[in-house]
C-alpha cells in the first residue's frame, strides 16, 4: 500500500518489509477531516522509530518532512509493540543458542560468542557446533 493508502484506512504506524529492523517503523500524523468526519489527512510530518537510535546516541524519533504520500507503494502496517519504550529486542544464534538483547544484534546478525555473522551460518559456511573442518581458522601463533 501507499502512505495515502495506508492514512485512508487509519494505519498510523507503517514499515518496509525489506527494512533490516523488525523494530523500525514510521509514525504518521493522521488528521481527522474537519468538514467529512470519515476523512483522515496525513500531516507533513512523519517520525522514524528504530530500537538503533538509542544504541547510537541519535533522537529518538528522527522527524522529517513528508513530501509524495503516493510513492513508493509496499507499506505495510507494523504490528510490534506500541511504545519504542516496550522494545525488548533479542535475537538467538542458531549455532550456540546464546540470546542477546543487544539492539544492534538484530541489525548485523552477529554472534558475539560465536564470532560468526547469522548470514554466514544461513548460507552454509558454519555447522552447529563450530566452523567445518576445511573452514576453521588456524590459532593465532
Amino acid at each position: 500500500m501507499t502512505l495515502a493508502e495506508a492514512v485512508a484506512a487509519g494505519h498510523a504506524r507503517v514499515r518496509l518489509p525489506h527494512w533490516a529492523n523488525s523494530s523500525d517503523y514510521i509514525k504518521l500524523d493522521i488528521i481527522q477531516a474537519a468538514d467529512d468526519p470519515t476523512g483522515r489527512v496525513c500531516g507533513p510530518w512523519a517520525h522514524l522509530y528504530s530500537p538503533v537510535q538509542k544504541v547510537l546516541g541519535l533522537p529518538r524519533p528522527q522527524t522529517f518532512l513528508l513530501i509524495h504520500l503516493s510513492q513508493p507503494a509496499g507499506w505495510e502496517p507494523y504490528t510490534g509493540p506500541p511504545s519504542p519504550d516496550e522494545w525488548t529486542a533479542s535475537i538467538t544464534c542458531p549455532v550456540c543458542g546464546s540470546v542477546s538483547y543487544n539492539a544492534l544484534g538484530d541489525v548485523v546478525r552477529y554472534c558475539g560468542r560465536c564470532h560468526q555473522f547469522h548470514d554466514e551460518i544461513e548460507k552454509g559456511k558454519v555447522l552447529r557446533g563450530g566452523w567445518p573442518p576445511s573452514e576453521k581458522p588456524e590459532p593465532e601463533p
